[in-house]
């Protein structure tokens, strides 16, 4: 780490200190220009110059190591795609209101993703039990106020705060603010969900009441190859996932790994057929809308990977990850990290279950059949 980035982060991580700030909310991520948002949501990552091209290695002169710090979900990139494609806001029950933290002289410090919610689908945190509790007290549990990525169940920033700043008085400054704000907006509650462990203890601090769930998340392990972790298992569990591989590829299928200018629109059609069959089948509704792959694809190519099967010419399974390093090192198994993942098939779920594996690292939601007897490591969300 340079020594002027080093300087700043302790300055960040100084002990809490009186700060001034002037919130306000707005209706759109449009009124909030991408340098100023992402200097909040990343900010030990410079503006990406290449997000809307094909990835890219890390620039010379920068701390590698930095590049793990990057959330995309929290980007402007994101955010902006899910209200451009009318994904989220109008009549979805997701209305945008980010709240926003500013000094005297007008300069973003810190913000918060927040939306006034008419409902509690797409959170993936369920709450109809307060819900019903809160009715019968005579209350009205809607419009809440969330604090999330809409329809993103991956632990990542809540309270975001640019780079240079004594991070914990800030965050505990916009905490404060969105208590307020739900008082001005007539929300019942705020709700911060799936929040880094050190912000879930501030806002225990300040008497937000806490949960936590699970997950079960896979990690690489510093393994080299797919049997490097094979290696690390017991002989059956050995036998049997390199069996899974081999039927995974019978009857002809292939598997393609996809990104930057792979993800062509007839690529996003065909994953986007997945994504409706599988979301109608499982949960009902799906919640994305078929344009939000577009504008994703062009603003963050560089950071997606699609695993998509085929068989006799036709796309018949994918999974999708959305990823935090854009580098492309040798190593095969170091070649990105996946922060979140999703599933979609006709048929051959298997196939880009495991296929994806060898070439990619994710750590997130993406299960086999029994999770403990392969590595995934229990982690909890914390709201």
């Amino acid at each position: 780490m340079s020594p002027a980035r080093k300087e700043a982060k302790d300055k960040a991580d100084q002990p809490d200190r009186a700060v001034e700030l002037r919130m306000s909310a707005v209706d759109s991520i449009t009124e909030v220009s991408k340098a100023d948002w992402d200097a909040c949501a990343n900010p030990y990552h410079p503006v990406e110059a290449e997000s809307a091209t094909s990835a890219a290695p890390c620039p010379p002169g920068q701390d590698s190591s930095l590049e793990t710090t990057y959330n995309p979900f929290v980007s402007h990139d994101f955010l902006s795609a899910l209200e451009e494609s009318k994904s989220v806001g109008g009549r979805t029950g997701w209305h945008v209101q980010h709240v926003l933290a500013k000094t005297s002289d007008g300069t973003l410090v810190a913000a918060a993703p927040a939306y006034l919610k008419s409902h509690s689908r797409g959170e993936y945190v369920f709450d109809a039990g307060w819900a019903e509790a809160y009715d019968r007290a005579g209350g009205s549990y809607y419009p809440k106020l969330q604090i999330s990525v809409p329809f993103t169940p991956a632990t990542g920033p809540r309270l975001l705060v640019r780079d240079g700043l004594p991070a914990p008085a800030v965050r505990r400054a916009l905490a404060q603010g969105l208590t307020r704000f739900c008082g001005v907006a007539g929300a019942s509650g705020v709700h911060v969900t799936f929040a880094t462990e050190a912000e879930y203890r501030l806002l225990g601090e300040l008497g937000y009441l806490q949960r936590t769930d699970q997950q079960f998340h896979w990690e690489n392990q510093n393994f080299a190859s797919f049997d490097d972790f094979l290696s690390a298992l017991a002989s059956r569990k050995r036998k049997t996932l390199r069996r899974e591989r081999q039927e995974a590829l019978s009857n002809g299928i292939t598997v393609h790994w996809l990104t930057g200018s792979d993800l062509t629109e007839d690529i996003w059609d065909a994953f986007f057929t997945f994504y409706m069959e599988t979301g109608s089948r499982k949960w009902g509704r799906p919640y994305l809308t078929r344009e939000f792959y577009s504008l994703v694809g062009a603003k963050m190519r560089g950071r997606i990977l699609l695993v998509m099967a085929k068989r006799a010419g036709r796309w018949t399974a994918s999974a999708s990850f959305t990823l935090r390093t854009i580098r492309y090192p040798t190593s095969p198994m170091a070649k990105s990290a996946g922060l979140n993942s999703q599933w979609r098939c006709r048929k051959n779920r298997a196939c880009c279950c495991w296929m994806s594996l060898s070439p990619a690292s994710p750590t997130a939601n993406a299960p086999p059949s029994n999770p403990k007897s392969r590595r995934f490591r229990n982690r909890r969300p914390w709201s």
